[in-house]
């Protein structure tokens, strides 16, 4: 299925880039589910972590489309004033 950008850009307006509460509470449920944050703690707590990996970094380079990276630079700025 393609969503035209035009009607994500609309509805991203209108339900989370309107400067409400209500917008920034549905930013970070969206935010939340994307994120999963465990604490090494936690882990070893619940016997899922016995020693860990090495760490591996990926970078995964992509080009969006103009559309698409407003939006991108939109969110980004958003979500850096939130968290200052």
């Amino acid at each position: 299925m393609h969503v035209r950008s035009s009607y994500i850009r609309r509805a991203w307006k209108r339900w989370i880039d309107n400067k409400t509460a209500g917008g920034a509470m549905r930013l970070n449920t969206i935010m939340q589910s994307i994120m999963l944050r465990r604490t090494k703690k936690e882990l070893q707590e619940r016997g899922a972590l016995t020693s860990l990996p090495s760490k591996t970094i990926e970078t995964i380079e992509v080009e969006l489309e103009k559309d698409d990276m407003n939006v991108y630079q939109k969110v980004l700025i958003y979500s850096k004033h939130l968290i200052a």
